[in-house]
């Protein structure tokens, strides 16, 4: 169906892609290889690499062209050694996959992280702050997200600069990579719309490929203002409370995302913990009907 001018104008999601280097990379990039990187602060942070590594090639025993040679963990740390002995920072090995480093490419004392994408200047109906940052490799594939992500010029703690930034709670790298028929061209990222970011989050949620509290902070975040969805951290828990019944957020998110992904649900646990109250207490929030407001003389 053709969509309007109206929908056309609703709120769109970005899917980045890594470079091709860094799908290929596994333990021990070359120096060439990240030279080839589709990113400036990799080029930028392996140049470094490479005069470390003509300075140091003969206290190294290195055979070959220095910039050929893989930089494995052993050699990272050889070459750390040295410049420790020298009263030098230690080199860090650059590479997209920083997007989900938690140590590096944090601002603001750590609230935020700083990460990198494609091309990300010219997204236009990206809006900052509310949408969705998916992160795709090639072979059809999500690894992670950056929720309620925003575009621009960053400049992290450590001097670390990016064009995207998120709140690091809504940071999500994925356990598993989530299979996905969508397809990122040369520009490098692309635009879904919300029923398109919704889906792959739920899918996520489904196919456990993160945790899925961590998920569905983001989902809250970027959704709770919207439709008739209950709001994990203020309506569900309000109208629990108010019937006399406690229960976490995180079992709240549980249980509802087991609801959203999963046609059956079976709640396992001990006796007395609520198991039957959470259901009863969810279907009379969200089910109008008589039946599930039936009062106990009823």
């Amino acid at each position: 169906m053709a969509k309007t001018g109206q929908q056309t104008k609703e709120r769109q999601h970005l899917v980045v892609s890594l470079s091709p280097q860094s799908d290929g990379w596994t333990e021990g990039p070359t120096v060439m290889d990240m030279l080839g990187s589709g990113f400036r602060w990799v080029r930028k942070q392996v140049r470094e690499w490479r005069k470390e590594l003509y300075r140091l090639r003969d206290r190294l025993n290195l055979q070959g062209d220095p910039e050929n040679i893989p930089i494995t963990k052993e050699l990272m740390e050889r070459v750390n050694r040295i410049r420790q002995e020298e009263g030098k920072k230690p080199l860090e090995l650059p590479g997209e996959r920083w997007n989900f480093n938690m140590k590096y490419a944090l601002m603001d004392n750590g609230k935020f992280k700083v990460g990198w994408g494609q091309n990300l200047e010219s997204a236009k109906r990206f809006v900052s702050g509310k949408s969705i940052c998916f992160f795709w490799r090639r072979g059809g594939q999500i690894v992670g997200l950056y929720g309620c992500a925003e575009l621009g010029k960053y400049r992290a703690d450590d001097g670390f600069e990016g064009n995207i930034r998120a709140p690091v709670e809504f940071c999500v790298k994925f356990d598993e990579p989530l299979p996905t028929d969508l397809i990122v061209g040369k520009m490098g990222f692309r635009y879904i719309d919300d029923d398109k970011a919704r889906e792959l989050i739920e899918k996520a949620i489904s196919e456990q490929c993160a945790p899925k509290e961590k998920l569905w902070r983001v989902y809250e975040a970027v959704w709770r203002k919207e439709g008739n969805e209950p709001e994990f951290g203020s309506k569900v828990l309000r109208y629990f409370a108010a019937k006399g019944f406690h229960f976490t957020p995180a079992q709240v998110a549980a249980f509802y995302a087991a609801l959203k992904t999963k046609g059956f649900v079976i709640l396992s646990g001990l006796s007395g913990t609520g198991k039957t109250k959470l259901a009863q207490l969810f279907a009379e929030l969200l089910c109008p009907c008589s039946k599930c407001h039936k009062s106990k003389e009823e």
